[in-house]
């Protein structure tokens, strides 16, 4: 027992570093696992000073793939710094570089900031506005320098934060002359301050753009006014930088919709069928009306759309020897309706097309002694198209000129007719 004894004390001595040198190395892991996961990256970027300042991998990372020259961050005591980026192509089998920055001090001269050692093609720089050119020595595998490039010149300017406090007008009417001018005040509008509107998918930029006030507090806006449509828009200014401000303007009507109604003369002229010329010895009416009423409910700058229900009535008498033959002819369309205002509230171009029917009322023929046949009444698919021109002679009173077109199927024929008219119309 003795000797078990002794045996198992002097094998637990000999197991003892064993376990102690695994145990250590285990806890050596697991902090250097855990430093590892709270340590980040960071990258070059410096002050011109030579001040190292905090920029990890992944906000580079985010600035290459927008494509942007630089990025603001806030460093320690809520510092914000605005990052210059400034990469070269690589060099392959190069151990490192050395970038040599330089400021402009006089026409063509410049003095030494800083020689930097880099690892990387890239660095970030937090300078302050001026004239600077740099070059890049590049180093080879003994550390020394391989070849040197030529100096690459840029120019850094004050970013400025604009402020927009108010553009006027606010709200344009289109129903009203406009010559496009916008009048803003505000902070920080500079010369070459970039103004336009955004919204609706695009980007208008103005034609002209005045600086009425030296300390940049207002200026005046021109845009082309065949730019401007009906919409809200977002007016902006943004400054060298990338810093920008904006307010909302609206291009609109007093009413986003017209109504108008119609009274017209319309003669009707039938140009393709024989039938009715044949059995009542005439083709055409000058005994005929038109009435129309048409809506427009989407109005923008240079045209309108909308609908119109539109009834034409026409009385057609013919006499041959021996009887006399009458008739009434209704029809009666729907139609889309584009308008274009070639002189805005003067002279509107209206096109048209759409289907409707076309009917025969009442269809007789009178025979010597008082002998009157069955009238005959039919109802047939018919579609219609036209073009009109509408005059205003007062703000909404206006003159309507045109003329439409009909097809209409009738039993295994065809009526193509013609329906030339004028009138007065009123403007809801």
């Amino acid at each position: 027992m003795e000797i078990k004894r002794i045996l198992s004390i002097i094998f637990s001595l000999f197991l003892l570093p064993v376990f102690l040198v695994f145990g250590e190395d285990d806890r050596k892991i697991k902090a250097e696992t855990v430093s590892t996961e709270i340590q980040e990256e960071m990258v070059n970027a410096y002050s011109a000073e030579g001040e190292i300042l905090p920029v990890t991998k992944t906000e580079y990372d985010s600035v290459v793939s927008q494509d942007r020259d630089y990025f603001v961050k806030t460093v320690d005591n809520g510092r914000q710094v605005i990052f210059q980026r400034l990469e070269w192509e690589p060099v392959e089998f190069s151990t490192g570089y050395i970038f040599k920055l330089e400021k402009q001090i006089g026409d063509g001269v410049y003095t030494p900031i800083r020689d930097f050692e880099l690892t990387e093609n890239f660095i970030l720089l937090a300078l302050e506005a001026g004239s600077y050119r740099y070059s890049v020595q590049v180093l080879n595998f003994f550390g020394k320098v391989q070849f040197e490039s030529d100096y690459v010149q840029f120019t850094l300017i004050k970013a400025l934060k604009p402020e927009l406090k108010s553009v006027s007008p606010e709200i344009i009417y289109l129903d009203e002359p406009y010559d496009g001018i916008y009048t803003v005040t505000g902070e920080n509008i500079l010369e070459n301050s970039e103004i336009f509107l955004g919204g609706l998918g695009k980007r208008i930029k103005p034609v002209d753009l005045k600086i009425t006030d030296k300390n940049g507090k207002r200026a005046v806006v021109t845009f082309a006014p065949e730019d401007l449509n009906t919409g809200t828009y977002d007016f902006f200014i943004r400054n060298p930088g990338g810093f920008y401000s904006s307010k909302k303007i609206d291009i609109k009507y007093f009413k986003w919709y017209d109504l108008d109604i119609t009274y017209n003369y319309a003669p009707f002229f039938v140009l393709s069928d024989d039938t009715l010329k044949t059995y009542i010895n005439t083709d055409k009416s000058f005994t005929g009306s038109q009435v129309k009423l048409t809506f427009m409910p989407v109005k923008r700058r240079r045209e309108y759309f909308g609908f119109s229900l539109s009834g034409f009535y026409h009385y057609l008498y013919g006499s041959l020897p021996g009887y006399t033959g009458s008739a009434h002819i209704v029809q009666a369309y729907c139609n889309f309706v584009y308008q274009c205002p070639i002189i805005r509230k003067r002279f509107v171009l209206d096109i048209h097309g759409g289907a409707g029917v076309l009917g025969f009322l009442n269809l007789k023929i009178k025979y010597p002694h008082n002998f009157v046949s069955d009238s005959f009444n039919s109802l047939h698919f018919s579609v219609d198209a036209g073009m009109s021109f509408n005059i205003y002679v007062m703000n909404r009173l206006f003159l309507e000129l045109g003329s439409d077109f009909v097809y209409s199927i009738v039993g295994n024929g065809c009526i193509i007719g013609a329906l030339p008219y004028i009138g007065v119309g009123w403007q809801f």
